[in-house]
């Protein structure tokens, strides 16, 4: 069974783009609560709602289970726009080994 990483990384997505749970729920039609209940870990989403947040996110639906590499997406998404600027690639690195140390 995969695990369930959906509340951790949602909530690390969510704040690296500089959305609010409000802007999130409404980006899915869903509630602000509802997205607050998620994060808790106290509610789940329907499968349609996580493919959406994937794609809103640009990462694959399986980025919210325990099956890649740790915040190997999330890297991923921010190196993409980073181009040839190496603050930001520094920047990126930096996120990557705090997210890295939480998730030990």
């Amino acid at each position: 069974m995969k695990a369930n990483k959906l509340p951790e990384k949602l909530k690390a997505l969510r704040t690296l783009a500089g959305l609010t749970q409000k802007e999130v729920g409404q980006f899915l039609n869903r509630s602000e609560s509802l997205i607050s209940y998620v994060e808790k870990g106290e509610r789940n989403l329907e499968a349609e709602d996580v493919f959406k947040l994937a794609k809103l996110f640009k990462v694959s639906p399986d980025y919210f289970f325990d099956t890649q590499p740790k915040n190997a997406s999330v890297v991923s998404l921010f190196r993409a726009d980073a181009g040839a600027d190496s603050g930001v690639n520094d920047f990126m690195d930096y996120v990557k080994n705090e997210l890295d140390k939480e998730n030990e």
